[in-house]
């Protein structure tokens, strides 16, 4: 206990702030860690690998492109996001909220190409 961050320090300045309203947020987080406390360290870094290895965007590798915005009647205005390729498939994910937008099979890109300073990707509908 004495070598453990949660023993001297306020578990709330680790929050995002989103998640300070979350009522009983710190109960939560300290039962939460109590479950874990029967592991031992490498136990606790081959969950924490696994966990990880599970996320959607592992080992994707991001690309920052732009993209016109898709707006009825009005100039297109071009908008960033990032383009993710991995082995599986390539993802359209929004910049700020990391947020996966689209994500399409190697089976449905039909054709893609590049210049100087663009590059496209063709995806059957």
């Amino acid at each position: 206990e004495v070598n453990s961050v949660i023993s001297f320090c306020n578990v709330t300045d680790f929050l995002p702030s989103e998640y300070l309203t979350v009522k009983g947020i710190e109960e939560k987080i300290l039962r939460e860690r109590e479950s874990f406390l029967m592991y031992t360290r490498s136990q606790l870094e081959q969950i924490y690998i696994e966990g990880v290895c599970m996320l959607p965007l592992y080992n994707t590798a991001f690309f920052p492109c732009k993209e016109p915005r898709r707006q009825f009647l009005t100039t297109s205005k071009m908008h960033p996001i990032l383009i993710g390729i991995n082995k599986d498939s390539v993802m359209r994910v929004d910049c700020k909220s990391k947020q996966i937008l689209d994500v399409w099979s190697y089976e449905v890109l039909r054709n893609w190409g590049f210049a100087n300073q663009s590059f496209m990707l063709a995806f059957q509908s």
